[in-house]
C-alpha cells in the first residue's frame, strides 16, 4: 500500500511539472510573438534615444564587459592567421570593442544603426586610419563587400522577426571572403527559449542563433565558449561552400 502511494504521489508531481514546464513555454511563446509584432528596434530612433540618454548605456567599460570581450577575442586563437586584412564589425556602438578588435584589423569598416553611436565611435577612434565608419541598416539594405572577418557582436538578438534573422545570417555568411571568418557573440534569453519546440522557429538569443550559423549556411566551426549570460562562436567559410547561402 505505501509503495503505491509513493508511486501516485511522485506521477501526481511528474504531472505537476510537465504542466508548470507547458505553461512556462506557452508563456514564452506569447513573449515571444507580441516581440515579433512590435519588433521595437526597427527605427533608429530607439537606438539614439538609448546613447542620448547616456554615455556608455550598454556599460561596455564594465568588467562584465570586459570579461565578454576578451572571451569574444578570444575565439580568434583558433583562426590560422594573426592578422586580417579586411574586416567589417556590425553593430559597433560607441566603439570601444572596435577599438580591441580593430588591433587584429590592417582595414576595418564599423557598421552601426546610430548617428549617436557612430559620432562617439569616431571621436574615441579619430586617430586610427585604419578604421572607418558609415551608417547601415541590416534591416534594409545590402551588405557590399566581401571581409576576411566579419564581426557580429550582441547585434542579431535585436532582429525580433526569424525571417530577418534568416536574411540577415546568410547576408553575413555572404559577406565572407572564401577561407574568411564569422566573430559571433550574442547574449543568452531563457532558457524556455533554448530549449523549447519551437527556439529553432522563433529563434530569439544567442544560443538559437549560433545553432543557425552552425548548420544552415556551409561554415566551419573553429571554437565555440558558453557565459551565464552569452554564447560565442568562431565560424570559417571553407575555400569551396559546403552549403547555401
Amino acid at each position: 500500500m505505501g509503495n503505491n502511494r509513493l508511486s501516485t504521489s511522485i506521477s501526481a508531481i511528474r504531472s505537476a511539472l510537465k504542466r508548470q514546464e507547458w505553461l512556462k513555454s506557452t508563456y514564452y511563446l506569447g513573449i515571444a510573438l507580441r516581440q515579433m509584432v512590435g519588433d521595437q528596434w526597427k527605427q533608429p530612433s530607439s537606438y539614439d534615444d538609448i546613447f542620448n540618454s547616456s554615455a556608455d548605456p550598454w556599460r561596455s567599460s564594465s568588467a562584465g564587459e570586459k570579461i565578454r570581450f576578451e572571451t569574444t577575442l578570444s575565439m580568434l586563437a583558433a583562426a590560422d592567421r594573426e592578422r586580417f586584412a579586411t574586416a567589417v564589425e556590425i553593430g559597433c556602438a560607441e566603439g570601444i570593442f572596435t577599438e580591441q578588435i580593430g588591433r587584429y584589423c590592417d582595414s576595418l569598416l564599423a557598421l552601426d544603426y546610430s548617428e549617436v553611436a557612430l559620432d562617439r565611435a569616431r571621436a574615441r577612434l579619430e586617430h586610427n586610419s585604419r578604421v572607418s565608419f558609415r551608417r547601415w541598416d541590416m534591416r534594409d539594405e545590402h551588405l557590399d563587400g566581401k571581409y576576411v572577418l566579419v564581426v557580429a557582436m550582441g547585434v542579431l538578438t535585436s532582429l525580433y522577426r526569424p525571417a530577418d534573422v534568416r536574411r540577415v545570417c546568410r547576408m553575413i555568411v555572404g559577406a565572407i571572403e572564401p577561407g574568411g571568418y564569422l566573430l559571433f557573440s550574442d547574449v543568452r534569453q531563457s532558457p524556455v527559449f533554448e530549449r523549447a519546440w519551437w527556439g529553432p522557429m522563433i529563434l530569439r538569443g544567442g544560443e538559437q542563433i549560433r545553432r543557425l550559423l552552425s548548420t544552415a549556411y556551409g561554415l566551419e566551426v573553429k571554437a565555440t565558449a558558453d557565459t551565464a549570460s552569452h554564447v560565442f562562436a568562431l565560424f570559417h567559410r571553407p575555400s569551396t561552400n559546403r552549403g547555401p547561402i
